[in-house]
């Protein structure tokens, strides 16, 4: 079993921890606005699924709500799930251009901000039930 002891966080009795993903749209969106093309390289798809086997007695409270966000050059997607015991998420990102123009930079950036909203938002998990050596080797 892979251990990440810094994926979450500890509030009280809950962990909280946002569905990971090795990509974000603020690589290409950071600036305000463009005098040049925004390159987004060869148009690809990413895709990653994780899934989580909580420890007895933990109980999910809140899941991610499910993201459908599409540009003209991007889109991100992601499906969670939660059952006793196990939660599962997938993502997946097209990249559809190789570029962006100047004049299409501010339209994608407001999408892009859309996207990063979505990623942001967290599993939480009731941890009151959960034996206390199971909680320590969860943080």
């Amino acid at each position: 079993a892979l251990q990440a002891p810094t994926l979450g966080r500890r509030e009280g009795t809950e962990l909280r921890l946002k569905i990971p993903i090795a990509w974000s749209p603020q690589e290409y969106f950071s600036l305000p606005e463009r005098e040049h093309p925004v390159l987004l390289g060869t148009p690809r798809v990413l895709r990653w699924t994780v899934s989580f086997d909580l420890p007895a007695g933990a109980k999910i409270k809140r899941v991610p709500a499910a993201i459908n966000v599409e540009s003209k050059c991007l889109s991100l997607t992601r499906t969670v799930t939660a059952t006793k015991g196990k939660l599962a998420a997938t993502q997946e990102v097209k990249i559809t251009c190789e570029r962006i123009p100047v004049a299409e930079y501010a339209a994608h950036r407001a999408e892009s901000e859309k996207m990063l909203r979505g990623m942001a938002e967290e599993v939480v998990i009731d941890m009151r039930r959960v034996a206390k050596d199971t909680q320590t080797a969860a943080r």
